[in-house]
């Protein structure tokens, strides 16, 4: 039996999110967000970036896990 489809109601938190998935791409995701830092978002919109490690290895969860300075 299919489930009734959900409406919100109120105003989403965020215009767009960003999800990058990484896996042991520690350089390459830095290099990644020192380039999307400089991006920039149509005036008006609120933006989040969602990154995922899928079981990294390496220092990518270490060393990308802090808040970006820019809201």
């Amino acid at each position: 039996m299919a489930r009734p489809v959900q409406t919100r109601t109120t105003a989403p938190e965020f215009d767009v999110t960003i999800v990058v998935c990484t896996r042991d791409r520690c350089a390459d995701l830095r290099t990644m967000l020192e380039h999307l830092a400089h991006a920039e978002t149509p005036a008006g919109w609120r933006a989040e970036l969602l990154v995922v490690d899928n079981g990294s290895s390496d220092e990518t969860l270490r060393s990308h896990r802090r808040p970006s300075p820019r809201t």
